[in-house]
Order: structure tokens, then sequence, then C-alpha cells
């Protein structure tokens, strides 16, 4: 029998926010209260977004004012970076920033990264899988090529082939983190009200061999 080893996996976290409903009716009506903030998407008209701008004067915790939700978010952080990936942290990780995303029927979310971000997440505030797209990740492994390179079809589905990974898993109320590197988006929505909140983190100091140096907001 032929012995397989999965090497280099690729860690996505998630953690269930225990408070999921108070601060879930606290971001609903947020949104319903302060349309004027709202803005349309890049790629779709139907995703908007709250506070995804780092020239606004006001950002999300400016409005939305959760001291206990905060905390959860630096916690989940420091223990995807700490306990999962088995870095060193010196002192916590800084939010670089935090907004919120509403996406209506047939809106989406194109593949893309994160720049300038250690690590990235997503909170899901309301999702209903049945009619909200599921969080999608590209195989940073298959979607590295230097032209030209060879294929073959597929005709057995394993973790070895795919080249994006739907993340089924996900329910409302969780925070999914992942390295910040990664291509992700979602596919086209078939209904209304499909709310996360995003977000970046980086350490507070950068410590690597002799040198270290700090990051501040």
């Amino acid at each position: 029998m032929l012995g397989v080893y999965p090497l280099f996996p690729v860690p996505i976290g998630k953690k269930q926010y225990s408070k999921r409903n108070e601060f879930k009716d606290k971001v609903l009506n947020f949104i319903k209260e302060h349309k004027e903030l709202e803005v349309d998407g890049i790629n779709s008209p139907e995703l908007k977004h709250f506070f995804n701008s780092s020239e606004l004067e006001k950002g999300f915790f400016d409005y939305i004012q959760d001291e206990d939700f905060k905390e959860f978010l630096l916690e989940s952080s420091y223990n995807f970076v700490r306990g999962v990936m088995g870095y060193e942290l010196e002192d916590d990780l800084i939010i670089t920033d935090c907004w919120i995303n509403n996406c209506y029927k047939n809106g989406f979310q194109r593949f893309h990264s994160h720049g300038n971000s250690f690590v990235s997440a997503t909170y899901y505030v309301n999702y209903l899988p049945s009619i909200h797209s599921a969080l999608t990740f590209l195989n940073p492994f298959f979607n590295v090529h230097v032209e030209p390179f060879f294929d073959l079809n597929i005709v057995e589905t394993t973790q070895f082939n795919q080249k994006e990974i739907v993340c089924d898993f996900i329910e409302e109320g969780d925070l999914v983190l992942w390295s910040s590197h990664l291509d992700h988006g979602y596919d086209i929505n078939i209904g209304n009200g499909r709310v996360s909140i995003s977000m970046n983190f980086v350490p507070s100091k950068f410590k690597s061999g002799p040198y270290t140096f700090s990051i501040q907001k």
C-alpha cells in the first residue's frame, strides 16, 4: 500500500462568539440607522461596506463601542498566531482596520488578499448557509505557476488536487481567521442579508532573529 503524508497544511481558525445574539442586534440596528455611511463595493454594487477606508476620521469601534467584542477579536487572533501558527509574540496584536460588509441578493466578492497585514479574519453577524454564499479560499500551491506547465483532468477530488476550498463549516457567530496572503472570496448570494465584519491584524512588535521593530497605529 502506498504511504501518503500531507505536507504544509494551511490553518484556518474558527471561534464562536458567546454574545453573538446581542452583538447581532447591535450591528443590524447600526446598519438600519446609518445608511448614509454605506458605500458600494468595488466589484459588486450589491455588496455594501461601512468603514472600508483608511481616510475616514472615525472607524468601526468609534460607532460600535463594544469592548467585549474587541477583546474577543484580540484574544482569538493572539491564540491563532501563537497557539496554532506557533509564532513568537512579545506583545498583543493590533487591529489595523475593521469594516462591515452587507451583501444583498446577487452580490459577491471576487478573490483577493489583504496587503500590509499578518492575519485577516471575518466575523459572521447574519449568515444563513441556505441563501448566503460560503467563504472560499484558493489553494496557494495550485495558483502559483511558471508558464508553461502541464495539467491533467481531475477524475476524483482529493485533498491534494482541490484548486479552491469552500468553507462549509462556518456558522453564524463564528470568527474565521487566516494568513492574510491567502486569496479568498465568495460566489453570488441568492438572498439578502449576508452581514459580516472583516478585519486585519498585525503584531505590535515584529521579532526575527536579532532584529525587532514596532508598529504604532
